[in-house]
């Protein structure tokens, strides 16, 4: 049963994700980007389950009920820096828990996991025209990175 958005997030807990997992985080993100990634989210198992070491998996559990995730793999000299990071590659509220701080509470542990993997920074993209995100990632402490990334069709 998800909470009302008004609920605050004090008693949730951040927990790694678990392979049982798969049909919430699938659904959680469904939810935002309007379709199904599961064939993403199953791969991205298969390789963290092959590579536990270079990425971490993060879910925010409430009531026995995962409405929360995040997942970043590490590395160094993502994105051109010359030092040891973590990248975001998906995070995701169920609908009926956001704006309650689970997603704050999910990158504040995200911060602290990479830190303890001896990563110095966070990154992420996001599209630009995706205010509510963009929003988030400014109010858990992101800023705009000095590079900029460039993509084309090919016809």
């Amino acid at each position: 049963m998800a909470r009302a958005a008004n609920m605050d997030s004090s008693a949730a807990r951040v927990r790694q994700l678990r392979p049982a997992d798969l049909d919430a985080v699938t659904a959680i993100d469904a939810a935002a980007v309007g379709r199904s990634r599961r064939l993403f989210f199953e791969k991205r198992l298969v390789t963290v389950q092959a590579d536990p070491g270079r990425y971490l998996t993060l879910g925010a559990e409430l009531d026995g009920q995962l409405v929360g995730y995040a997942i970043a793999h590490l590395g160094k000299g993502e994105f051109g820096a010359d030092f040891s990071s973590a990248v975001v590659e998906a995070i995701g509220v169920a609908p009926g828990n956001q704006r309650a701080g689970i997603g704050e509470m999910l990158m504040r542990a995200m911060a602290d996991a990479a830190r303890d993997k001896g990563a110095d920074a966070l990154y992420s993209q996001v599209d630009w025209t995706n205010s509510a995100l963009l929003g988030f990632f400014a109010r858990t402490g992101f800023e705009l990175a000095p590079r900029t990334l460039f993509e084309r069709d090919i016809p």
